[in-house]
């Protein structure tokens, strides 16, 4: 037996399973940071799209923004 089952066996009490963290999301403010952050470097102009009072997407329209994230992504399918 591990310790740390033998460590849970000792504490009184019901065992219950921790909460299922659901899928992973890319809708982060760190994530978000750190592609905002890139597209300013590269110079790519970029707005926030938000939902209610939260950050949702970051949108890139015009012509030339997205012809140069072609040109460091590759195009789009």
């Amino acid at each position: 037996m591990s310790t740390r089952k033998r460590a849970l066996a000792l504490v009184p009490g019901p065992r219950m399973a921790p909460p299922d963290p659901g899928p992973p999301s890319d809708k982060s403010d760190d994530i978000r940071k750190l592609f905002t952050d890139t597209l300013d470097k590269v110079g790519v102009e970029w707005t926030t799209l938000a939902r209610g009072s939260d950050p949702f997407n970051i949108p890139v329209a015009r012509k030339a923004s997205v012809t140069l994230m072609g040109t460091h992504v590759g195009p789009r399918h």
